[in-house]
């Protein structure tokens, strides 16, 4: 009995640490958000449950109750060390696409102690009298009553993370105070030009397009790869932002009204650039007013003598341009009249853009040659090269940056590979972008198929349905095969706007996690075939 409670002890520790980090995952997913981590585990109950202390608790109670005290030791070893097994098949079988890992952050690994402080102290006041017990009979229905302890207890991990989560509070608010403070101090030393850029999609990409042209003059800081919030902005002045830099630019994301504002009262930007406003996220500001304002909030900072450079393509953009008493210049495609610079016969192959660049001011076209593929890559572009003209970089200078540009990682890059063209636009995929990208797919000329593969959008809210069904019109009337990602109800809008295009039924599938799907393409795909990756949900969408 001795063993086997150390045995148990052992392998409940071990699962409960496992069990542990794989919600922080979802947890931290959630950005630390208790009441949307709630919700998540409330409809995905399977991974908020898992039944991995329970599959070891049950049988191994089961053994001690069913099995006579004749019965060899080993028997009860090998049911112990089965259980386990079981459990972590049953584990990795729930962790589905497997698309994020966990990121050992200071927050995370404070969470985590806790967390497994948490587990040590029920696991002690159960085993401590067990394992150390001075009496050699230990009484069955005690020993049960410690195992269904902590089998519930393992159950309720999810409410234990947010309650250590509140736990943290204070100290987190303190740390987070801390290093705001810090990073004022820092830019008050620096005092660097700041552009600040915003937007619903196309603020990582515009992003890139700037920085690569004014670094051709300047030096330059941005902010890396999706770094847009407060506390990444934080991190970011606190250890790359130093006395030699002279502009900073800085992508600024929001998941409600209130947060650029906050960004842009430590940054302070004298520039704002703002992409596009769309329903991107609607999930979280329920409603479009509170997506126009929340991007707003990038204009209004801008001191009296700052410029805002706007998306004259975006009627939401438009509006608070004419709202506003900052300057306003305005780029885009379609309404040229409205527009400070535009753009006229694009041209998207499968080797890059070709467009006319008109600036209304200067009265002149130039021809621009881009690596980047699509039309809102010309909008990109365009609203970058407003920037740089007020920074002292002319549009022919731009043109020469923008021409050795190549698109940020998973956004419309392609690769070759046996034959095989990939396209790979699977970063956080909107209505638009998709719009777009499918486009890009149709303009390549080839012998093979043209196959999307896509679990669709998130966050649109009560939009997500006619924008589902709407992608899955559009794939129906460019691709030759589509290969959806995610459950039948996830999928379902976008299968029937595939089939409303009378799309083969037979060319459509589907499959539960992108690891499937590349399985699939080892041996369907051919020479020839254009592969069009779009959107890559996380773990918490799937």
């Amino acid at each position: 009995m001795l063993l086997l409670s150390i045995l148990f002890w052992l392998i409940w520790m071990a699962l409960s640490v496992y069990d542990l980090l794989f919600l922080l995952k979802y947890f931290q997913l959630d950005e630390y958000n208790p009441a949307r981590f709630i919700r998540f585990l409330g409809k995905k109950w399977k991974i908020g449950l898992r039944f991995t202390e329970g599959i070891s608790a049950c049988l191994i109670m089961g053994l001690f109750v069913l099995l006579p005290d004749r019965l060899s030791p080993v028997i009860p070893l090998i049911l112990a060390v089965g259980s386990m097994a079981v459990s972590f098949w049953l584990i990795n079988k729930n962790q589905k696409t497997k698309v994020n890992k966990l990121v050992f952050t200071a927050r995370l690994n404070r969470l985590a102690f806790l967390g497994l402080c948490w587990f040590l102290l029920a696991s002690v006041l159960v085993f401590y009298p067990v394992i150390f017990s001075t009496s050699h009979v230990i009484k069955m229905d005690v020993y049960i009553r410690g195992m269904v302890f902590l089998l519930i207890f393992g159950m309720l991990t999810p409410i234990g993370i947010v309650i250590v989560n509140y736990a943290l509070y204070p100290y987190e608010e303190i740390s987070r105070q801390y290093y705001l403070r810090s990073a004022r101090k820092i830019m008050d030393q620096v005092n660097p030009t700041v552009i600040g850029i915003t937007g619903s999609y196309g603020k990582t990409t515009s992003k890139e397009i700037l920085a690569q042209i004014l670094s051709q003059y300047y030096d330059v800081l941005r902010t890396p790869k999706s770094y847009n919030t407060l506390m990444g902005i934080c991190k970011v002045i606190r250890e790359e932002l130093k006395l030699h830099h002279q502009i900073f630019v800085v992508e600024m994301g929001a998941y409600k009204p209130g947060e650029i504002k906050n960004i842009c009262a430590l940054v302070h930007p004298g520039y704002g650039l703002l992409t596009a406003i769309g329903p991107q996220h609607l999930e979280r500001f329920k409603k479009i007013e509170n997506v126009i304002k929340a991007k707003g909030e990038l204009i209004d900072s801008l001191p009296v003598s700052g410029t805002a450079v706007i998306n004259a393509d975006d009627s939401n953009c438009l509006q608070l341009a004419e709202t506003t008493d900052r300057r306003v210049l305005r780029y885009g495609i379609s309404n040229q009249s409205a527009s400070d610079i535009y753009a006229e016969e694009i041209h998207v192959t499968s080797e890059g853009t070709e467009f006319q660049l008109v600036d209304r001011q200067a009265n002149e076209k130039y021809t621009v040659r881009t690596h980047l593929l699509g039309q809102h890559n010309v909008l990109n572009m365009l609203g970058a090269i407003l920037i740089a003209r007020e920074n002292g970089i002319n549009v022919k200078q731009s043109i020469q940056a923008i021409s050795t540009i190549l698109p940020p990682p998973h956004r419309l890059n392609t690769a070759r590979e046996n034959g095989i063209i990939y396209i790979d636009d699977s970063y956080n995929s909107n209505p638009v972008g998709a719009r777009m990208a499918l486009e890009v797919l149709g303009n390549f000329t080839t012998d093979g198929r043209k196959i999307l593969v896509t679990p669709g959008f998130v966050e649109l809210g009560e939009k997500q349905d006619v924008e589902h069904e709407n992608l899955g019109k559009n794939a129906g009337q460019i691709c030759d095969v589509i290969i959806l990602v995610g459950s039948e109800s996830r999928i379902s809008q976008i299968k029937k706007g595939v089939l409303s295009t009378e799309f083969n039924s037979e060319m459509v599938f589907r499959f539960d996690t992108l690891l499937d799907v590349k399985k699939f393409l080892g041996s369907f795909v051919n020479t020839g075939d254009v592969i069009l990756f779009e959107n890559d949900l996380p773990d918490n969408y799937v």
